[in-house]
């Protein structure tokens, strides 16, 4: 019978982030995201699990005021990292929609921009109770045809 492996042990942000180790770390996750890394690859910088990961920016979005101060710091660079990803690929798609270039596939790349940016980039639009309340008034007060 065989057992399963130990987990490694599970690092504190609050041990990691800081000092000198702090700067590599964002020195090396905004080279990442500057060249469009994905977020698996800034995850990989760091010396944390892929749960403590998503754990922190969870309570970041939920309930930032139970982070410390490390914590909030490591979540700001983070959302800074996905602005600079998001920049570039949105640079690429730019470029190869109007650059003809043999170089740049528009439509691979704006489907990587749906996959990894899913909440600005999305196929459908979703319309609230609100939009469709209006959209139905305005077709019943302007009299047009359903």
């Amino acid at each position: 019978m065989s057992k399963n492996p130990p987990h490694r042990p599970r690092k504190l942000i609050k041990e990691i982030w800081q000092g000198a180790d702090k700067i590599l770390y964002k020195k090396k996750m905004f080279e990442l995201a500057n060249r469009g890394g994905h977020q698996e690859e800034l995850l990989g910088v760091l010396p944390i699990g892929r749960d403590s990961f998503y754990d922190l920016m969870k309570k970041d979005k939920e309930s930032p005021e139970l982070l410390c101060e490390e914590e909030l710091d490591l979540a700001d660079t983070i959302k800074r990292c996905y602005t600079l990803r998001k920049n570039w690929w949105t640079k690429k798609l730019r470029d190869a929609a109007f650059n003809d270039s043999k170089h740049n596939n528009a439509t691979l790349i704006c489907f990587y921009m749906k996959n990894a940016f899913r909440d600005e980039f999305k196929d459908r639009l979703e319309t609230t109770e609100k939009q469709v309340i209006i959209q139905d008034g305005a077709k019943e007060g302007f009299g047009l045809d359903n």
